[in-house]
């Protein structure tokens, strides 16, 4: 290819006589385009559209619990300028249609509502612009069936994987408000719900307090299953723990019938254990050891353990029992 020729071509176009014919094409050319497209969109067309399809003013004591289609496809006819404004630059809107006066059908003893093409192609001239006409819908007949609903307040199970830094941990009980919510639905489903779970929780490393929002997972598959409200606050305190020492007596628990010897003559080495404590930094001068109690129970005289476990009684809800040193003691039945 001669290079040096296609250069001197292009260079010709530079010249202001051949720019000026080149901005005349372009512009002939724009306009035959802009005119050629304005009687295309003149014409009468065809397109076709696709809305949701819902049932509005149910009974309060009922709920839909199927519906055969969630859409409806329909062609309507006009201009072209007019199909296109309205696929682009208007918002589609849902068919709502009023569950009162629905025609009814009773197949195999189960009641339905329905609405036909005939009837979808009245309502939807009635909505549109006179400048459209609507030639066809799809499908040819959607059905609903509207059943009996019941409610029922059930518990929320919170699901959380929780981990703590060193030396801090979860302080009381983890607050779940609210802690039940209502379901609304057939009951052939409710009736097989005992609770529902909470979108599963992660948090690791924690230091402070979290206060978080988190859904409900859906308790069953069926959409007509409704959970009020939805999501539920999640609380869960954080506190710094530290270990607490306490020195108590042991005390002697026996049953005289069974064991035939009182207690005094049971003879304990150690007489008084330690009881290694987690306390929140907050509550560690709340601890007092009059609050605190240890014992064994008396051994059978043909018992041949040298040792008794040594137990607690119920602690404070603010501490948490690490360890008993010792945890078993030695003793003597004296005669």
């Amino acid at each position: 290819m001669d290079l040096s020729g296609l250069k001197q071509y292009i260079r010709r176009f530079r010249e202001p006589a051949k720019k000026q014919k080149v901005y005349v094409f372009l512009l002939c050319f724009f306009c035959s385009a802009m005119f050629w497209l304005f009687i295309k969109l003149s014409r009468e067309n065809q397109a076709v559209f696709r809305q949701p399809l819902t049932v509005i003013d149910i009974p309060q004591e009922s709920i839909l619990y199927d519906q055969s289609d969630m859409y409806v496809s329909f062609s309507l006819q006009s201009t072209g300028v007019r199909l296109i404004a309205t696929r682009y630059f208007s918002t589609p809107d849902t068919i709502r249609l009023n569950a009162g006066s629905l025609p009814r059908l009773s197949r195999q003893g189960t009641s339905y509502h329905f609405v036909t093409s005939t009837m979808m192609t009245q309502l939807l001239s009635d909505e549109v612009d006179g400048n459209f006409s609507v030639l066809s819908v799809r499908p040819d007949t959607v059905f609903f069936q509207v059943v009996e609903a019941m409610e029922k307040m059930v518990p929320v199970h919170l699901q959380a994987d929780l981990s703590y830094e060193r030396r801090f941990g979860k302080y009381g009980e983890i607050i779940v408000s609210p802690d039940s919510v209502l379901l609304k639905g057939p009951s052939s489903i409710i009736d097989t719900i005992g609770h529902v779970h909470t979108e599963a929780l992660k948090y690791e490393g924690l230091a402070q307090s979290v206060n978080t929002i988190a859904g409900i997972l859906a308790p069953a598959s069926h959409k007509s299953v409704q959970v009020i409200p939805a999501t539920v606050e999640v609380h869960i305190q954080v506190e710094e723990f530290t270990e607490a020492h306490v020195e108590v007596p042991l005390e002697v628990m026996c049953n005289d019938s069974l064991y035939q010897y009182p207690p005094d003559r049971l003879r304990l080495f150690p007489h008084r254990v330690n009881l290694v404590l987690l306390v929140a930094l907050r509550d560690f001068h709340l601890i007092d050891a009059e609050m605190l109690s240890a014992y064994v129970v008396c051994p059978d005289k043909t018992a041949t353990d040298t040792q008794l476990e040594v137990r607690t009684e119920s602690l404070p809800g603010f501490v948490r029992l690490e360890s008993i040193r010792p945890a078993r003691v030695d003793y003597l039945i004296m005669n």
